[in-house]
This record gives C-alpha cells, sequence and structure tokens, in this order.
C-alpha cells in the first residue's frame, strides 16, 4: 500500500521533462552512497549514478524524490521510505 502511494504522489508531482514550458521535473531514486551536503543516487532504472544536492535526512538504500533542473542539477529533496 505504501509503495503504491507513492506512485500515487509520483505521478501527481512528475512534470514531463518534454515539455518545454517546464523547466524541472521530479523522480525517485535509490541512494547509493552520502556525503556531508551530497548524495549518490540511482534514478529510476539507471545504470549510472547521479550526485545530487541533499536535502533530506537520508543513508544508502533509502528511496528519495529527486528534482532535476534543467541546468542538469539534481536536489534529493524528500526521502520516500526505506
Amino acid at each position: 500500500m505504501a509503495e503504491s502511494l507513492v506512485r500515487l504522489a509520483e505521478k501527481s508531482l512528475r512534470i514531463s521533462p518534454s515539455d518545454a514550458d517546464q523547466s524541472e521535473y521530479h523522480v525517485r531514486g535509490t541512494v547509493q552512497s552520502v556525503s556531508a551536503s551530497t548524495c549518490a543516487v540511482r534514478l529510476g532504472a539507471a545504470e549510472q549514478v547521479t550526485t545530487c544536492s541533499r536535502f533530506c535526512d537520508c543513508k544508502a538504500g533509502d528511496i528519495v524524490l529527486v528534482l532535476v533542473m534543467r541546468s542538469g542539477r539534481a536536489a534529493a529533496v524528500a526521502k520516500l521510505y526505506k
């Protein structure tokens, strides 16, 4: 049930990156490692990890909501669940 709620929240927050009017979108990812102000997150089914600014309390293995900006920068903004 918790996962279905997360998916519903994800759908409501997701802004399509293909929309020319939008400058950012949200995606779920798994934290691989954490440092002082950043974390390495595997976004969706990606093979590579993305370095994200860390704005939530997370540790390796947590699922986080990541804000991806048009500039290419990313920020982990909320921990969804372990």
